[in-house]
């Protein structure tokens, strides 16, 4: 019976017959000769059909787990700490995304140029309401929510924050993070009549555009008691980017450009850390018991005899403590080596103590194999995430710190579209409804009562590193001169805007003319500096010729 059902033809699956027909009308061969092919149909082995699943089916089944192993490498890894730190340093910085008004106004010959009262008024506001906590919890000001931001896209897979419009505080505005699990990506309904389709907790509109969340305060939620009852979802608008109109502002790492949530930047890194610590642990329980492990006396055979001694006899009445000692002594062999006591065993028998090379010279090449894993799945390079530049010389150290930089600019980018400039013009449309009211006494009080009037603003970032002070600034100066950029993009670079330097400029001109001196650089100092930098370059080349490396090797 088992030969029989053996030789039995295996079944065709349907996909394999769906694949026939199609070859039959199109009037191509079959192409079933080739067994790898037909195993890979079939499911016998790695069947890539079986992964034809639309994008948001795929964050459904596996979003919560990646989240929460995301959150749990978060929180223990040492390596995705220090990930956390480059995104707070590197992309908002210590102060935040410096913002800045760029309102125009028609100039003297008609040309639109720079309101600068007006622009001095809305930058002031805006530092007033960024400096301060602008969280409904009152914890956080604005510099930490875009830290905040930031670290959630990449633990969560998502970031979410919440606008509360006529919040009381000076600016009529209020901002709360809602946690990634409130969505529920279990709640789905298909669309009916006038209600939209509901996917992993989002409803979208006629065009598949996400236009309502259905939050949760229970059980994964933080009790804010919007709901009527315990555990009911409630509806928030999803902000629009058209009309600037909504509550929720929602940015994901997206795989798929048809993906409505993101997945934990983490989760292609479960395994690997877990690899490392059963690795580290192995290595450090065998270093632990090489180190620990005793110094034993094995007896001679010929020696047997007289070693084996039987047991002590009891104590005597009138026994004085040092002869307890001398009998114990006698029956119970030891040697005193430096202030070790070591023990005897009987003759005959042996014990191998554990190999004492740990760790192993292995040890170190799989640390950096990780490393390599964890720079390859988060983003930034080798050297940063894990803070080892042994082996690094200069070519390859600015070629690293350039791609961390462009990296950095692309999550700037994203931060300004995503969160910047949604808070920005709610706050300014907030703020200047509230200066109406109050007679400025709070918000910002302007000449036109059209918010869309001064939309109007520039994002200026937290400046990269320098590489190479000296040869950056001569590279400027060489485009400076060569007309390639312009003052305004290089301003831009360094986090400030041109308008201000020049003014600032201008006005320590002033200054120090009214002193009596100059601020012009000294005759010959430029040169200076150029020769100087060349005994640099010539000094550190001979270095390198000598040790035969040399600045850009590999």
């Amino acid at each position: 019976m088992s030969r029989a059902r053996a030789e039995a033809p295996r079944k065709v699956p349907f996909l394999l017959r769906c694949y026939q027909a199609q070859r039959a009308f199109s009037g191509a061969p079959a192409g079933l000769d080739n067994p790898a092919f037909i195993e890979a149909i079939s499911g016998g082995g790695m069947s890539f059909l079986g992964r034809l699943r639309h994008p948001d089916t795929e964050v459904r089944m596996r979003s919560r787990t990646l989240r929460g192993g995301g959150r749990e490498l978060a929180a223990t890894d040492p390596f995705a700490k220090q990930f956390k730190r480059l995104l707070d340093l590197y992309v908002a910085g210590p102060n935040g995304t410096t913002v800045s008004a760029e309102v125009q106004r028609p100039g003297a010959d008609g040309a639109p140029e720079l309101d600068l009262e007006v622009n001095r008024v809305i930058d002031a506001g805006w530092e007033d309401f960024w400096s301060h906590p602008v969280t409904t919890n009152r914890r956080h000001c604005g510099p930490r929510v875009e830290r905040f931001w930031n670290w959630d896209k990449f633990k969560n897979g998502e970031a979410m924050i919440r606008l509360f419009d006529n919040y009381p505080n000076r600016h009529a505005l209020a901002l709360q993070f809602v946690n990634a699990d409130q969505v529920d990506s279990e709640l789905n309904r298909d669309a009916y009549g006038s209600h939209g389709e509901i996917r992993m907790g989002i409803e979208l509109d006629a065009w598949g555009a996400p236009a309502i969340y259905w939050l949760r305060d229970y059980p994964t939620g933080y009790g804010f008691g919007y709901g009527r009852r315990r555990g009911e979802p409630y509806p928030v608008r999803a902000y629009d980017y058209r009309t600037g109109e909504g509550e929720l502002l929602h940015a994901g790492l997206e795989d798929d450009a048809n993906q409505l949530r993101g997945l934990s930047a983490f989760g292609c890194l479960l395994e690997t850390a877990k690899n490392r610590l059963d690795y580290s642990d192995a290595v450090l329980t065998a270093a632990l018991r090489s180190a620990v492990s005793p110094w034993v006396l094995q007896a001679r055979p010929e020696v047997y005899d007289h070693l084996q001694q039987p047991a002590p006899p009891p104590a005597q009445e009138d026994e004085t403590p040092a002869m307890a000692e001398r009998r114990a002594a006698y029956y119970s062999p030891r040697i005193m080596l430096e202030k070790d006591e070591v023990k005897a065993i009987p003759a005959g028998w042996e014990l191998n103590a554990p190999p004492s090379e740990h760790p192993t010279a292995n040890y170190p090449p799989f640390i950096k194999s990780v490393a390599r894993e964890y720079a390859s799945g988060l983003g930034f390079t080798y050297e940063a995430i894990f803070n080892d530049r042994e082996s690094v010389n200069y070519g390859s150290l600015r070629g690293g710190m350039q791609m961390d930089q462009r990296f950095v600019r692309q999550l700037q980018a994203d931060e300004a579209f995503e969160l910047l400039i949604p808070v920005r013009l709610r706050w300014l449309k907030n703020s200047m409804l509230k200066g109406f009211a109050t007679g400025g006494r709070e918000g910002i009080l302007l000449p036109e009562a059209d918010w869309n009037l001064y939309v109007r603003t520039a994002f200026d970032f937290e400046p990269g590193e320098w590489i190479d002070p000296l040869k950056d600034i001569q590279a400027i100066a060489m485009q400076l001169d060569k007309k390639l950029t312009s003052h305004t993009e290089v301003s831009r670079r360094f986090g400030k805007r041109w308008a201000d330097v020049a003014q600032r400029i201008a006005d320590d001109m002033k200054l120090a003319q009214q002193k009596g001196f100059s601020l012009d650089m000294t005759p010959g100092l430029a040169q200076q500096v150029a020769n100087q930098a060349a005994l640099e370059d010539a000094a550190a080349a001979a270095a390198a010729t000598a040790s035969g490396g040399g600045k850009g090797g590999s």
